[in-house]
């Protein structure tokens, strides 16, 4: 995956994951691991009415300090609504056969944060019980029964499990009984169940092991991927939707006070548009979210009304209040089940596959898709876990239906980073810094800053400019408007930093984070995410001092299917002007991309190697005056040419690239120079301009191929020459008319659909 580096900046970055035991000699005793689970069974039952059990016993070899820590304190979750937890028994046995048993009273039953804060919320509570006498060399046995007495949904049930791979497991064994003549739905891709029918039943038995584990396996909170086993009695995803619109059609009924908020935030708009941006606005950001995954709470969410009263709710909570304020107003919005780890298996219809749930305002030509929960998202926008996701949509009068979100935003992605900076004499780098985010970077960053006081902005900001890789010292730390949805999010800050440039000649790198775009180590074995379509550009003008002249490197254009990338570097009375743009075209790189990814990276990565020099000599050459008329003296076409290529004062390159078109209408050369003069164009936003220029180098190439000796085109390497010539400029002028449609899309488009 590659990750823009403003993404660098969330301070909220959790990774839960497990590490693994240390790589073992392939001897039969596993002496070297932490531990190794000789035995895990579970055994599960199931009633037709949704009802049944569930049995699992372990047997696990103690052989470090890290596994006591790891299984010192056992910790056995259930839903208090309807299960029933019985420890049955854990016992210690000593090298020597002693056995030291840990009574099950002992066990304290806890609620988990979210039950605590809102027990209305969720029933799931943990039974936790310290092991008595474990030590190193021990073997460590447990056995616990889980009562299902209620079933969740009347006469339906559904299981998952994931066999162990975080360490050494011997044996592993699952048992799931059915009723035999109930329907069942089985999947389990990578390890086929046997089947058998025994006493009115169906049983399905899994057998594995995992006796080899590579360093540091396990899965991050950011991997997650689809279980096991999975087994549901749903018939198809219908049933599904229609037990959920059942739970939650009563609870969006507008009362006396949703209808009265709801005129209150829609007084004075005309359209739908207006009307659904201001409702979304005011549950998106008034609403404290209660963080209970569907599923792991309670099915049914509360009343719009409660919600109202409450000023907090879930996810499906924050919907319901949502689509009642929105029915007030006179627009329907349906609910959305989906998954924010992985896609839906449209072939296996089992609740356990949905864990959020999102808005569809269907409209008329121009749905919306919408998300309430995380407070910072503009609207209309999905996060990238919800985009190009199946989902089950659940109409209000019709069937419901598996259907897949948007993959691209409603509005380009764009981040851009200004810095306006002076290099003093001694060296040091100074000035002003703003970021501005539009899209997924900003819904992290709004999320991780909007709780931050302003008295520690400063130490935030500090943390900002080390994670955009800016080592010196931060200070006046502004954030603008971070509760606002519809404006990208801005902040800015002062930056100073000592001994920025080096060596004999002064040489720097330009003063700008890497764009993100890195060459990796390995291929994926899957499509990688790019980053959603959109243009990052970062800008960086310096000052430099009197007495310098600026050594710059070239300019650079790598492209490919998937993304493009520009850089300019430009001098000009004393300022140097640094441009790099990355436009991504698309969201994810295939494998069948990889190669041509590898060297679009590295060409990229190349350019931001590169460093700009000053050289003292007595003038500032980017200070020259302008020649009142240029060309004069100049009697030889390429020594023209190669003057133009070398100036660096903008003013004087212009007046002698408009010379030497008037000199030499009919030079090889103009093309490059017309190539070059647009690029620099759109380095000071004059996209107008430069399309011109970039369509005047494709009909020069056009001309010189055309008046070409017969010779010359009969020559393959003239051809060979031409035909680069004819691609550089084409690839030009369509990259500079991007570039003016990305300025036209930011003045004209509007967040979202259109009224």
């Amino acid at each position: 995956m590659v990750e823009p580096s403003i993404r660098f900046l969330i301070i909220c970055i959790l990774v839960c994951f497990w590490t693994a035991p240390q790589a073992f000699s392939q001897t039969a005793d596993y002496a070297k691991e932490d531990y190794v689970i000789e035995q895990l069974k579970v055994d599960v039952a199931f009633s037709s009415d949704g009802t049944g059990e569930e049995e699992q016993s372990a047997r696990i070899k103690i052989q470090s300090e890290a596994a006591i820590k790891a299984f010192g304190i056992l910790s056995f979750p259930y839903n208090s609504a309807f299960e029933r937890l019985e420890i049955r028994g854990i016992s210690v046995t000593k090298a020597n056969g002693t056995v030291i048993n840990t009574p099950a009273s002992e066990a304290q039953d806890t609620a988990t944060e979210a039950a605590r804060f809102a027990p209305s919320y969720t029933d799931v509570r943990t039974k936790q019980i310290p092991v008595k006498g474990l030590g190193v060399g021990d073997t460590l046995q447990f056995q616990i029964r889980k009562v299902r007495t209620a079933s969740q949904i009347l006469d339906q049930f559904w299981y998952t499990h994931d066999f162990f791979t975080a360490g050494v497991i011997l044996d592993e064994a699952l048992t799931v009984r059915v009723p035999a003549g109930k329907y069942v739905k089985v999947s389990s891709p990578d390890n086929n169940p046997v089947v058998r029918e025994q006493d009115n039943s169906v049983i399905y038995s899994w057998k594995t092991s995992q006796l080899k584990v590579a360093k540091q396996q396990g899965k991050t909170a950011t991997a997650k991927s689809p279980p096991s086993v999975r087994l549901t009695s749903f018939h198809n995803w219908q049933e599904i939707g229609r037990w959920y619109e059942g739970l939650q059609s009563a609870q969006t009924v507008v009362t006396p006070s949703i209808q009265a908020k709801a005129e209150e935030l829609t007084r004075g708009l005309k359209t739908n548009l207006e009307k659904e941006r201001s409702i979304y606005q005011f549950v998106a950001t008034k609403f404290r979210y209660i963080s209970v995954s569907f599923g792991a709470g309670r099915y049914q969410p509360h009343s719009a009304e409660e919600v109202l009263t409450n000023a907090y709710g879930d996810c499906k909570d924050k919907h319901t209040l949502f689509a009642a304020l929105l029915k007030a107003a006179g627009i329907d919005a349906w609910p959305v089940l989906i998954n924010t780890d992985f896609d839906l298996d449209p072939d296996v219809a089992s609740p356990d596959q949905l864990n959020h749930v999102i808005t569809y305002i269907p409209g008329e030509g121009s749905p919306a898709w919408i998300d309430t929960t995380p407070g910072t998202a503009p609207f209309g926008m999905l996060l990238l876990s919800l985009r190009d996701r199946k989902a089950l949509v659940i109409p209000a009068n019709a069937e419901p239906a598996v259907m897949t979100t948007p993959e691209a935003l409603p509005f380009p992605a764009d981040e851009t980073i200004d810095l306006e900076a002076e290099l003093r004499a001694d060296g040091t780098l100074a000035g002003r810094l703003d970021v501005f985010v539009r899209g997924d970077s900003e819904v992290l960053l709004k999320t991780a800053l909007k709780d931050i006081a302003p008295a520690e902005w400063t130490a935030a900001g500090q943390i900002a400019a080390l994670a955009l890789g800016y080592s010196g010292t931060v200070s006046d730390v502004q954030i603008y408007d971070s509760d606002n949805t519809d404006s990208a999010f801005h902040f800015s800050f002062k930056y100073e930093q000592k001994n920025y440039t080096s060596g004999e000649n002064r040489q720097f790198k330009a003063p700008l984070p890497t764009i993100g775009v890195e060459p990796q180590k390995e291929a994926p074995r899957s499509p990688f995410v790019l980053g959603a379509p959109g243009k990052v550009t970062y800008r960086a003008t310096i000052k430099v001092p009197d007495g310098y002249t600026v050594i710059l490197p070239s300019n650079a254009s790598p492209t490919s299917e998937f993304a493009q990338y520009f850089a300019t570097y430009v001098a000009n009375e004393g300022v140097i002007n640094v441009v790099r743009v990355l436009i991504r075209k698309k969201t994810k790189v295939t494998e069948n991309e990889w190669e041509a990814f590898t060297k679009f990276a590295a060409a990229v990565s190349s350019d931001e190697r590169n460093v700009i020099g000053l050289t003292r000599n007595g003038v500032n050459s980017v200070n020259a005056t302008p020649e009142r008329n240029p060309l004069p003296a100049l009697q030889v076409e390429t020594a023209a040419y190669n003057k133009i290529r070398a100036e660096q004062n903008v003013q004087v390159k212009k007046k002698l690239v408009l010379a030497f078109e008037q000199s030499f209408p009919k030079s090889e050369h103009l093309p490059e120079l017309y190539i070059d003069w647009s690029r620099i164009l759109v380095s000071q936003s004059d996209f107008t301009s430069a399309v011109q220029y970039a369509q005047k180098a494709v009909t020069a190439v056009a001309k010189i191929r055309t008046d070409a000796p017969i010779l010359d085109k009969k020559d393959p390497r003239w051809q060979e020459w031409i035909n680069g010539l004819d691609a550089s400029a084409k690839n030009n002028l369509t990259w500079t008319k991007q570039m003016l449609a990305w300025q036209q899309q930011q003045i004209q488009s509007s967040i979202g659909r259109k009224p």
